[in-house]
């Protein structure tokens, strides 16, 4: 979650890059799920269709896989995740 810009999936800046323009409410669960179709990032926010954007995730890697954190904010998500799924 980054102010202004609310929930952001996918590279580190567009056109890579989808943001759903709201913030998540507090205190409260919210659903969110990111997916990659080859040529569309798209972020849900409780089931709905919160932003998309054409764009590319760019080369395979070996980083490890980190949840509710970035390289850019600092200590990360400060609340719960919960449920996680990760699919290919």
């Amino acid at each position: 979650v980054e102010p202004g810009t609310g929930v952001a999936f996918g590279g580190n800046a567009a056109p890579n890059r989808v943001t759903t323009g709201q913030q998540l409410p507090v205190n409260q669960w919210v659903h969110v799920a990111g997916t990659f179709d080859g040529t569309t990032l798209r972020c849900y926010l409780n089931g709905q269709l919160a932003g998309s954007v054409a764009g590319t995730l760019g080369p395979a890697n070996s980083a490890p896989l980190i949840l509710g954190r970035s390289g850019t904010c600092g200590d990360g998500l400060v609340g719960l995740l919960d449920e996680v799924a990760l699919y290919n």
